[in-house]
Parts: structure tokens; sequence; C-alpha cells
């Protein structure tokens, strides 16, 4: 078991950075994870898709790895600093941290696009039966004209999408499973909804007439 790097009072210090920054430390732990950026003893502290890693060295130095970096974007490395430059930088980090918490994840919305077997769970990945398929043919080019009629910019990336309507159509024909058929469908609707640049409310709806012209095909 890897041994700790930093001292408690250097973590109190850390601890009452984060909450003058308003950042609550519970939404925080401590690992080791040298992040693949070094293979010394390392105390990293992580929050969410952020870590501040500490590597104390030999000669009273610190070597630090941070991300977000100092303009907020890549993982970011730094040698050879005293305490207080660690401090500084940790104190910077902080804030792109507080920013990146408090920022919800434009995606997620997109959870609520897995059909209702995936949301329960289910590991049934069986191709569909010859009656499933048929569906699934008819139910994808009421989808196309839907799109066509409600949403008149899909000509301009019909080229795009078209092609792979065609390959979902032959895909659930050719036995297909269940189960990867709804992933390669779910991100073509994501990959759709991007390029139209919809608005939520207008991504919701296009999801909701699909279901409605699926008519129950995921559910049990």
């Amino acid at each position: 078991m890897k041994s700790r790097v930093l001292l408690n009072t250097q973590r109190k210090e850390l601890h009452d950075i984060l909450v003058s920054a308003g950042v609550d430390p519970t939404v925080t732990k401590w690992t080791s994870d040298g992040k693949g950026w070094t293979r010394d003893e390392v105390d990293t502290l992580e929050a969410g898709f952020c870590h501040f890693l500490f590597n104390a060295d030999h000669d009273g130095t610190y070597s630090v790895n941070f991300r977000p970096g100092v303009d907020g974007g890549a993982p970011v490395g730094q040698v050879n600093l005293q305490w207080r430059e660690v401090i500084n930088f940790f104190s910077h980090w902080v804030t792109y941290v507080r920013a990146e918490l408090q920022q919800e994840d434009p995606w997620q919305q997109y959870s609520t696009y897995l059909p209702p077997e995936r949301r329960e769970g289910t590991t049934d990945n069986s191709p569909f039966t010859y009656q499933e398929a048929e569906r699934i043919t008819n139910s994808l080019s009421l989808f196309r004209e839907h799109i066509r009629r409600q949403l008149p910019h899909y000509a301009a990336v019909e080229a795009q999408f078209e092609p792979q309507l065609e390959r979902l159509a032959a895909q659930a024909k050719a036995g297909a499973g269940r189960i990867d058929w709804s992933n390669q469908f779910v991100g073509m609707l994501i990959s759709l909804c991007i390029a139209l640049s919809l608005a939520p409310d207008a991504a919701s709806s296009l999801w909701h007439f699909w279901e409605q012209a699926i008519n129950g095909l995921f559910l049990p």
C-alpha cells in the first residue's frame, strides 16, 4: 500500500481553500493515481473529471499535475515548486473545479433516449424476429418522413444520415442483436440532433415520435 505524501497540515490548508471557493469537499476524494504522469508515490485529489496530483520531491520541492490546466484545458505538469507556488496553482485550479461541478453535462439529457429495455438493464441481445425487423423497417420509414416534414433543414444533412437509416434497416433484417442495434440507433439519433442543432425540447420530441412509431418494440 502506498504511503501518503502530504501532511495533515497541508491537507487542511487545501481543504480550507476548497471551502472558501465554494467547492464542497465531500464531492472530492483522495487517491494515489499517478494519472499516467508519474510512477512515484503521489497524493491525488479528484473531483469528477478534475484532478490535482501532488508529488513531494526529496529536495523539499513539489511536482504537480492538474486538470483542468491553467487555461482550463488539458492536464498540465509543473516541477520543482515551493509549497506556496503549489498553493497558488491549486487555488487557481479550484476556480475551474467549481465551474465544472456547477455545469450540467448537456449530454446527460440524451440518457433518456435509451430504449426501455436498456433502462431496465436487460441483457437480451438476441436477434430480432422477422416481424420485429419488419416493424423496424416501417418505423424507420415513418421516422424519415417525419424528419423531412417537421425539420426542413434536415435536407442539409440528409446525405449523411440517409445511408445510416438504410443500414439500420438492413442490420435489423440481417439478424443484428437488439441491444447492439439499439445502441447504434441511439448513436445515430444523438448525432442527428447535434447536426441539426436541436434544442432539448425538439430533440425530446423527435425521440417521442420514434417511441410512438416503433409501437413498443423494445418493451417486454
